[in-house]
């Protein structure tokens, strides 16, 4: 699965170096660089499908639940970066760079992923125990309690949020 993710994000990568030929002769080393952050949200496409294919035997239908929130999420994320207002050439081609690795990248996970995938037989459900899944199975909202606290403290920290001032 990790060679998967990889594949992915390299995939993305490539797709986008490739484009940007297109549009530019030369492309800035710092904006490759510092776009390497883009990796991290990259690397939530196919973490998504890979994650919900073990739960899910039928990899047709785990893509059909799938595509409309990856590709939403694609569509924001990369009109978020190809938005990026400053003048500056570096900021541009970091934008530009960034969304078209994202593009790129769902466009893998989507159309190659799914004929890469194994289908593994389905996860079972956690055993009643161990910390973090009793934590997992608080409701905080059925405490009364602790909705009277917030719901009393709310106007409170309303009301000194005036005052907060950032340097």
């Amino acid at each position: 699965n990790i060679m998967l993710v990889g594949a992915s994000v390299l995939w993305g990568a490539l797709f986008a170096l490739a484009c940007m030929s297109v549009f530019r002769d030369s492309v800035s080393i710092i904006v490759l660089g510092i776009s390497s952050i883009i990796i991290g949200i990259a690397v939530n496409y196919p973490l998504h499908v890979i994650a919900h294919t073990a739960h899910q035997k039928d990899i047709r239908a785990a893509l059909r639940e799938l595509q409309s929130p990856l590709v939403i999420g694609n569509i924001t994320t990369v009109g978020a970066f190809l938005a990026l207002p400053l003048p500056s050439t570096a900021v541009r081609d970091l934008g530009l760079f960034a969304a078209l690795s994202l593009v790129g990248t769902i466009l893998f996970v989507l159309l190659f992923l799914p004929h890469l995938l194994r289908v593994r037989p389905s996860v079972d459900e956690p055993q009643d125990s161990g910390l973090l899944y009793r934590i997992s199975r608080y409701r905080p909202e059925r405490n009364r309690f602790l909705v009277l606290a917030v719901l009393l403290l709310t106007p409170l920290f309303a009301w000194f949020s005036q005052y907060a001032g950032f340097d």
